[in-house]
């Protein structure tokens, strides 16, 4: 497994992750609210 493989591939799972936790966080809030 290379290392500057990896972390180049490693930013490109990042980036999806990133739009699903504001999901997640949202909804957490909204049901805090309630």
């Amino acid at each position: 497994m290379g290392a500057g493989d990896g972390e180049k591939n490693r930013p490109c799972a990042i980036s999806p992750p990133p739009a699903p936790l504001p999901g997640g966080p949202v909804i957490l809030r909204i049901n805090s609210v309630r």
